[in-house]
């Protein structure tokens, strides 16, 4: 699943770190749907209220880097840091 599109920076023309928070929510969203997940059932597998899953996708609060990468990990996703000339500098989950 491709959840970065590009480098995330503030760069002129370039998305901002919120930017790229509501784009993954609305990813792992989907994910959470296409896996046919309740909130209920994620937050089980991540050791948090299905309320903490529903205000992420909703996007009233972010969890924490750890939150997040293990919400990726749990719905099988993966990240990947990538450089601007396309190489990868880190991955993980997946």
């Amino acid at each position: 699943m491709g959840l970065m599109s590009g480098p995330q920076t503030t760069k002129p023309g370039r998305a901002s770190a919120s930017d790229f928070m509501r784009a993954s929510a609305r990813s792992l969203s989907n994910e959470r749907v296409s896996a046919e997940l309740t909130q209920h059932q994620l937050g089980e597998r991540l050791g948090v209220a299905a309320s903490s899953i529903s205000n992420w996708e909703c996007q009233q609060n972010v969890p924490s880097v750890f939150g997040w990468l293990t919400w990726i990990e749990a719905l099988g996703c993966r990240v990947q840091v990538v450089r601007e000339d396309d190489s990868i500098v880190a991955e993980f989950g997946g």
